[in-house]
């Protein structure tokens, strides 16, 4: 026997209890079970996915939809016929759009099958042709802002990255032996300034990457990080790295501005410097 948890009434099976519950109490069976068998809570897909399941024939479904497959392996002979199958079928590009938000909708729901994918792929080379089709692909979500570029959050992330020494370009490290840090330098011309300010006895103390500036880029804030900061004779001088001929393009004379507006409020001097300069940092 089956009793009703509301009225204590008892029937011989569910389905006597599921009129019982609708037509006595005006309560669907559904509502009924999540409030008295599953402690308030909603079954949800087993997959993992954290979607609600739904319910039919008086129980809930373990999954949603074709949820239930996922991860199954199919044979060899299985993945051939549907190849064959699929192979030379075009889809309507409304059919495409859908299995693609669901596809995404899938990972967004599981980082798992992220990090499957991510480590599967490492170090695998793509074709020419398949680096093309991934950046058509990705512009085309883009611009239907179905992919949505957080440039403030990707710029913190890069400056952090930066000051941590962690991009694959360092080209060497070098010991201070005025300061006694190791730096990670990013060209020759930053490795000979090192050892320049190493050398020099006007110089008293020197950082690589010591702050960040932020600055104004098209309406966002962006951060600029000087290559160093240099103490000579007494003075705290700013210096960046960097050829004549890339001094002025548009987003490095936003930093060079920001950089002197900076400097001017702390009472420091900012410098350009390249290798024909060598120690003459100027007045």
């Amino acid at each position: 026997m089956v009793p009703c948890k509301v009225c204590n009434k008892e029937f011989e099976n569910n389905k006597g209890l599921s009129y019982h519950i609708s037509q006595v109490h005006n309560i669907k069976f559904c509502d009924y079970l999540v409030e008295h068998e599953l402690n308030g809570v909603w079954p949800l897909c087993s997959c993992g996915c954290g979607e609600k399941v739904n319910f039919f024939g008086g129980k809930f479904a373990k999954h949603i939809g074709s949820h239930g497959v996922i991860g199954l392996k199919r044979t060899a002979e299985t993945r051939r016929k549907i190849s064959e199958i699929q192979r030379g079928r075009k889809l309507a590009e409304e059919h495409k759009n859908k299995i693609g938000a669901g596809v995404r909708l899938r990972l967004d729901a599981d980082q798992t099958i992220v990090k499957k994918i991510s480590q599967k792929l490492t170090g695998k080379n793509k074709s020419e042709q398949h680096c093309k089709n991934i950046s058509e692909t990705r512009k085309k979500l883009i611009d239907a802002g179905e992919i949505v570029i957080n440039r403030d959050k990707i710029s913190a992330a890069i400056t952090q990255r930066y000051l941590d020494g962690g991009f694959e370009w360092s080209t060497g490290q070098y010991t201070s032996s005025k300061t006694g840090a190791t730096c990670n330098y990013r060209s020759s011309w930053e490795a000979e300034l090192m050892e320049l300010l190493d050398r020099d006895p006007r110089v008293e103390m020197w950082h690589y990457e010591p702050l960040t500036i932020p600055y104004i880029h098209e309406g966002k804030t962006r951060r600029y990080i000087p290559d160093f900061l240099v103490v000579l004779d007494g003075q705290d001088v700013l210096v960046e790295v960097k050829p004549p001929s890339l001094t002025d393009t548009e987003m490095n004379a936003l930093k060079r501005q920001a950089a002197m507006e900076f400097c001017d409020k702390n009472g420091w001097r900012y410098l350009v410097w390249s290798p024909e300069n060598g120690m003459n940092f100027g007045a």
